[in-house]
């Protein structure tokens, strides 16, 4: 009930009782400040996930806690910030066009995110999939890619199938020899 009935209640005066607040000339006197809007977007989708880049490459946090450290660094504001700026008698329309905005750009940055990530391996930030391809070239199990990459094993079979359809091979042995002759484990 609480989660289902209270809560959103509760949001609901929230952000009516924020909104009350704010007029149209507001918004009108925000949009004529598009530099502090840039930067403060371009703060929340490159500063933020650059210093959790760092974070995680500082403590030598796993591929996956470091993802989703740099994606919750870019995640947008909310009510939260919103009233918090509210609170603090901060520029409430200016919160609010940051929360827009930075919701509606964040569908994409996401996935461009996790793509480059995915694409771009560093030596503390390997990545999950190509950590696994290592070890299915290096022979091991399902089972024991499972415990060593804290993962199920049912997902270990699901990614190692997508690797093997992206890639477009149909075994074990051809995966192997794709990873050997780009370089992702030695051969022996």
């Amino acid at each position: 009930m609480l989660e289902k009935i209270v809560l959103p209640l509760a949001l609901i005066v929230l952000m009516l009782g924020l909104g009350m607040t704010l007029k149209r000339g507001d918004f009108l006197r925000v949009a004529r400040r598009k530099r502090v809007v840039a930067a403060a977007l371009l703060s929340i989708f490159l500063v933020m996930p650059a210093v959790a880049w760092g974070i995680g490459g500082l403590f030598d946090l796993a591929a996956p806690l470091s993802m989703g450290l740099i994606l919750l660094a870019a995640c947008p504001g909310g009510m939260l910030s919103n009233m918090m700026t509210h609170s603090a008698r901060g520029d409430v329309v200016l919160s609010v066009t940051l929360t827009v905005a930075s919701t509606l750009i964040y569908g994409l940055a996401a996935p461009l995110a996790v793509t480059l990530f995915i694409s771009h391996p560093g030596d503390k930030m390997e990545s999950t999939v190509l950590a696994m391809l290592r070890m299915v070239a290096e022979g091991k199990t399902s089972k024991e890619i499972a415990v060593m990459l804290d993962l199920r094993e049912q997902t270990v079979r699901s990614y190692r199938k997508t690797m093997m359809k992206k890639l477009g091979v149909s075994d074990v042995p051809s995966l192997v020899k794709f990873a050997v002759q780009h370089g992702i484990t030695p051969s022996g």
